[in-house]
């Protein structure tokens, strides 16, 4: 029974959180496409409501764990990770919301579109590191082009898995962006270089 219990609440867990990545990945895409300000805004309003849910789901799948063994020590991993996440989808929700409207604003010369990238995700396993460590570096991080603060939502949309675990307790703004990809940069280095 609690078997099956715990599946149930790990499949609601993962379902969750890819709620909260697809709204946290809008945020991206809005910074190419204006248009998605109410698709967003909306998406953030339902993963805000979903909060305490995964909090308490997240309380229940340690409490079954624990139960079903003793040594078990608890992780709040994936509930830091969704904070983060969370934290920077309400920043960007706050801001949208206190911007006025295209229609409200005086005409002011339009701002370059960056084109929509589509680059691989990278969810800790070492052997798809080099592609996109490759891909990122290129397109994101030496770009001249890109704010840190869009660098980080592209950074941090891409990451999954354990990867995403190097954000953790680190607010993914602009202003930690270099210390999130060196982070990333140097928990992978070492790995990879004993391999080859």
């Amino acid at each position: 029974m609690s078997d099956v219990k715990l599946r149930l609440l790990e499949a609601r867990e993962a379902h969750l959180f890819a709620e909260l990545q697809v709204c946290f990945d809008t945020i991206a895409k809005y910074n190419v496409d204006k248009s998605l300000k109410n698709k967003l805004l909306c998406k953030a309003c339902i993963v805000e409501g979903n909060y305490s849910e995964f909090k308490d789901i997240v309380h229940q799948i340690q409490e079954l764990k624990m139960s079903a063994d003793p040594e078990y020590v608890p992780s709040f991993d994936k509930l830091s990770s969704y904070n983060d996440l969370l934290g920077c989808v309400r920043l960007s929700a706050r801001r949208l919301e206190a911007t006025p409207s295209t229609k409200e604003l005086p005409s002011l010369p339009e701002q370059p579109k960056l084109p929509v990238l589509d680059l691989p995700y990278f969810d800790g396993n070492l052997q798809n590191w080099t592609l996109f460590y490759e891909t990122f570096n290129s397109l994101i991080h030496a770009s001249k082009v890109l704010s840190n603060e869009q660098k980080i939502h592209y950074l941090v949309s891409r990451l999954k898995g354990s990867a995403l675990s190097v954000c953790a307790g680190i607010p993914a703004v602009g202003s930690n962006y270099d210390t999130i990809w060196k982070s990333l940069v140097e928990r992978i280095k070492g790995p990879v270089s004993i391999i080859h």
